[in-house]
């Protein structure tokens, strides 16, 4: 594995920075230095930055041949806004692939990358009880409390570093993860998202 830096695809003045991994490269490993990296400079930033919490995302690749997938992680300040004065951070790799098969519906994708989601963000929890790790986390909560939250195929949910258990999922993944069908989306959850709560 190795740090690479990439230009910001929106601001061509920031530098982001990419973790990329060699193909059976195992990602324990790799989020311990992803942690390490972005507590890091999130504790060296705090005041520039105005950082309020962190998001973290997955964008797999869905197609063969498709460019590589990856995990990103997000500073965001008090408007829910990516910082500008601090990088985003990647882990890039072959492991952030899944595939739907010719012949499986859409339903059962659905299902099965949600599974597959939680158990990547079940290995980044796993790398937070490096003991370099917990001390950065102290570190930086020690400025200010930083929440963190993680994307699923319908919405947010608190990752809950420091618990074995996720925080509660969107409505529409427990319904997927029961078998049954989510419903229509309901348009006024991303405009009051935070502010009521729909589930």
């Amino acid at each position: 594995m190795k740090w690479t830096q990439e230009p910001d695809e929106d601001d061509e003045t920031q530098v982001n920075h990419a973790l990329v991994l060699e193909p059976g490269e195992p990602l324990l490993p790799a989020f311990v230095e992803y942690w390490k990296r972005i507590l890091t400079d999130g504790c060296a930033k705090a005041k520039k930055s105005h950082w309020e919490s962190l998001a973290i995302d997955i964008a797999e690749c869905q197609v063969e041949g498709d460019e590589q997938g990856c995990m990103q992680a997000v500073f965001h300040n008090g408007q829910q806004n990516p910082c500008s004065s601090i990088a985003r951070y990647f882990v890039r790799g072959d492991m952030f692939t899944l595939i739907q098969p010719r012949g499986e519906d859409n339903k059962s994708f659905n299902r099965r990358q949600i599974r597959w989601l939680l158990e990547q963000f079940t290995i980044l929890k796993q790398a937070a009880r490096d003991a370099e790790v917990r001390q950065l986390f102290e570190r930086i909560n020690a400025i200010r409390r930083l929440p963190i939250e993680a994307s699923t195929a319908y919405g947010w949910f608190d990752l809950q570093v420091d618990k074995d258990s996720f925080g509660r999922l969107p409505s529409e993944d427990r319904e997927m993860l029961a078998g049954r069908d989510p419903g229509p989306p309901n348009p006024l959850k991303d405009l009051m998202g935070g502010v009521i709560d729909f589930d």
